[in-house]
């Protein structure tokens, strides 16, 4: 459980220090510290979406993280909020199987000035599972036939911060002990 703890403060001080991530509120415990991720000076432009995606009778796994122990959620239906205010994006997940709510992530972008902030261990969720949340989105844009570039740029954006923790992830998700719901 240790070697797991310091893996994940690794991850958040790489986060931090390569000016990904802002600790909003530090705690002991990095999951339950809050912070923003630092998308940049300016926000795109971004129309708000309310979209409900089924995985088309496939189920998925969503990997949360939950203390000491790490949860495989079954899910074949996303319920996806995207949206941006005054300097910030806000992306909102509502994970289910069916009709059943599995359980819901929100991921909050800044472009300024911090408003808001999210658990660490969303953000670590988050890169757990970019594959399952870039297909949401993807399947979004095509979709919608979104023809401007803000959903790839955030894709890139947030893929590029992966790879620079992706070989502790790994190791995250390697140390947890896994059950399936």
């Amino acid at each position: 459980m240790s070697s797991s703890i310091e893996l994940v403060r690794k991850i958040f001080d790489e986060l931090v220090a390569s000016n990904l991530l802002v600790n909003v509120k530090g705690r002991k415990d990095p999951l339950v510290s809050e912070y923003v991720i630092k998308y940049g000076d300016k926000c795109p432009s971004i129309a708000s979406i309310d979209e409900d995606v089924s995985m088309d009778r496939e189920l998925t796994w969503y990997q949360v993280l939950t203390m000491g122990i790490g949860l495989k959620l079954s899910i074949n239906r996303v319920g996806l909020s995207l949206g941006s205010g005054d300097g910030y994006i806000r992306i909102t997940l509502r994970l289910m199987n069916g009709d059943r709510l599995k359980a819901s992530e929100e991921l909050i972008m800044t472009c300024g000035e911090i408003k808001d902030s999210i658990y660490g261990k969303s953000i670590v969720d988050l890169f757990i599972n970019l594959d399952v949340i870039s297909r949401v989105l993807n399947t979004v844009k095509e979709r919608r036939k979104l023809s401007d570039d803000y959903i790839d740029e955030l894709l890139k954006f947030l893929s590029n911060a992966k790879s620079r923790i992706e070989q502790d992830i790994r190791r995250l998700v390697s140390a947890y002990q896994w059950f399936e719901e």
